[in-house]
């Protein structure tokens, strides 16, 4: 997922987290990305988003515990669950959750292709 996608689901971040928390991250071993943003009732208050070791996109002050886990995750993604067990809540009570599915429509879908396969 390319960041400037991720930034266009932000207006949705906010609306879907009035009211709430809300984690959103990726992480992209292939290509040594890895990102998050968190919102807490509707505001963003923290986003970091690094690649290759280096960070681009930050806003917002450190969360408590933070810089620790962003030391665990340069060598192994999977500490990305250690913040979502910090902010949100312990892993293995996720999959007690019941989920509703939304429909992204991305600003490219829209647009008509020219091209037909056959």
């Amino acid at each position: 997922m390319r960041y400037k996608d991720f930034e266009f689901l932000s207006n949705g971040f906010e609306k879907v987290s009035a009211n709430s928390k809300l984690l959103a991250c990726v992480v992209e071993s292939t290509s040594g990305s890895y990102g998050y943003d968190w919102y807490v009732d509707g505001n963003l208050v923290r986003r970091y988003w690094e690649n290759e070791g280096a960070p681009y996109k930050q806003y917002g002050e450190l969360l408590p515990g933070e810089s620790e886990i962003l030391s665990i995750l340069q060598k192994d993604e999977t500490a990305i669950l250690l913040l979502v067990e910090k902010l949100v809540m312990p892993i293995d009570d996720i999959e007690a959750l019941t989920y509703d599915t939304l429909k992204i429509v991305w600003p490219e879908a829209k647009k008509k292709s020219k091209f037909k396969l056959w």
